[in-house]
């Protein structure tokens, strides 16, 4: 296939007005209106559809989505804390060490997965090189490979770097820079890697044993993950988004998809169907992951 962009993601909303109230006022984010929904963005292209859902669907905390801010992460967290009942957030957690930086998680309204750290300079991939060397290790090999190197999450080079908020933004509760990334679930993270790169033709790469940073046509990443014992299965509200530039093409993934579904274990392939704007169809990988593949804007 040949999608020009991994545009986009999906978030649940139980009222539009309140959960567009949360992302302006609280994480500072950009967010406009449009057919019933809202589009909230920042620093990258990359752009999440936050749609009415049903009450009682909440996000899995492994698919939960990240946001970098300026400064001192344990007033990042005090912010939240002061603008918690407010705002109806349901859950923050502690400040704690991850990926090498201080930063915690907060559950908004919507039940809404959020990952807050503190900012560094673009998306944290482009600090590093794909260090397994190739899709084609055993998880043997990658193991041994990361055993003598230590933290590389983490450097002096992304440590001294400046980023700033962008400019002409209303002030909000966090200095949001930019949202830095969704989580996607794997069960085995060489398979998913072998999927993501030959059928979806995504840019991957391998920071860790355990995770994938996958991406295309933005700054904006997935991080894929796969924790121990690991059962995936994405809600279809949280559905991802690979943009096509035209029906040919779309049709043509189509095909490509629907003739290698048993070889890749992908299953609810739709037909194509109209959208505003476009067309598209939609199909659950061999991670139950739901991804929607769709012709027209790239942020609709």
């Amino acid at each position: 296939m040949a999608p020009t962009a991994l545009s986009g993601g999906s978030l649940p909303s139980r009222d539009l007005d309140l959960s567009r109230a949360f992302y302006e006022q609280v994480l500072g984010l950009d967010v406009r209106e449009g057919s019933g929904r809202l589009v909230v963005r920042l620093g990258y292209a990359h752009c999440y559809v936050v749609e009415e859902v049903a009450a009682g669907n909440e996000m899995p905390l492994l698919s939960h989505n990240g946001v970098y801010v300026l400064g001192d992460i344990d007033e990042a967290y005090r912010s939240v804390l002061a603008a918690q009942a407010r705002f109806g957030i349901k859950r923050v957690t502690k400040p704690a060490l991850q990926h090498g930086s201080l930063g915690f998680f907060l559950q908004d309204r919507d039940g809404n997965w959020w990952e807050v750290n503190r900012s560094v300079d673009g998306p944290s991939e482009n600090f590093l090189p794909d260090l397994t060397g190739g899709p084609d290790m055993s998880a043997e090999e990658v193991r041994a490979w990361f055993a003598s190197r230590g933290d590389i999450l983490f450097s002096e080079d992304r440590a001294g770097r400046r980023p700033t908020r962008p400019e002409g933004r209303a002030a909000a509760a966090l200095p949001t820079t930019h949202i830095s990334h969704g989580t996607l679930e794997s069960r085995d993270i060489h398979a998913s890697r072998r999927f993501y790169e030959a059928v979806l033709g995504l840019d991957v790469k391998q920071l860790t044993p355990v995770s994938l940073a996958v991406g295309l046509g933005t700054d904006h990443r997935y991080a894929v993950v796969a924790p121990p014992q690991s059962d995936p299965d994405m809600p279809h509200f949280l559905r991802n988004r690979l943009h096509f530039s035209d029906d040919a093409e779309l049709a043509e993934a189509h095909r490509v998809v629907t003739s290698v579904s048993d070889e890749w274990h992908i299953t609810d392939i739709t037909g194509i169907q109209p959208r505003p704007g476009g067309r598209f169809f939609e199909l659950r990988d061999a991670d139950r992951n739901w991804w929607e593949l769709y012709t027209g804007e790239l942020a609709a």
